[in-house]
Formats: structure tokens, C-alpha cells, sequence
């Protein structure tokens, strides 16, 4: 699945860090792999949290972050629906 593109760098921020954000929407059971816009230089951390977007209920099970790239992730998870599960996380690297 692609992710959304990262966001640039303004004047005057941190040019030694690297992060890019997404939503990627989870419609099986198990793991999604999740490709970053770009890649990282260095292997980044990633923070995913669940949304599930009008179901006015929690959810039954832990999005858990397996394997971590320079290009990509995985999120594996009992966690999904064909139109409104989705997984939005934040990667951050330091670059320098």
C-alpha cells in the first residue's frame, strides 16, 4: 500500500531529522506492509495508533509494528474493515 507523501522541511527547522506520516487503510486480518514516500536514511522509529473512522467503538486488538526498514514497515493486527480501518503512524530519524 502507499503511504502519503511526507511533509518538506520549512527554513530554520531541524535539517539533521527526517520524518514522514500516513494513513494506510487495513482491509485483512494479519500484517500490511507500509512503504514510505521516501526512503530514510537511517532506520526510523514508528508510532502507529488505530482509527476507525465512524464505528463509534473501540477495537479488539493491538496494532503492533513488526519489521522496520529503510523503505518500508509492517503493522500486523486482527484490526480491519473493507472501508474504514485505517492505521495512521508517524516515522522519525535522525539523520545525523
Amino acid at each position: 500500500m502507499r503511504a502519503v507523501p511526507s511533509r518538506r522541511w520549512r527554513r530554520g527547522e531541524d535539517q539533521h531529522a527526517q520524518s514522514s506520516t500516513g494513513k494506510t487503510n487495513k482491509t485483512s486480518n494479519g500484517g500490511v506492509t507500509i512503504t514510505f514516500p521516501n526512503p530514510f536514511k537511517n532506520v526510523p522509529t514508528v508510532v502507529v495508533t488505530p482509527h476507525w473512522e465512524n464505528a463509534h467503538n473501540q477495537v479488539d486488538h493491538i496494532d503492533t509494528v513488526d519489521s522496520i526498514t529503510l523503505t518500508n514497515f509492517v503493522v500486523h493486527s486482527k484490526n480491519y474493515a473493507p472501508n474504514n480501518y485505517f492505521v495512521q503512524w508517524i516515522a522519525i530519524s535522525n539523520n545525523g
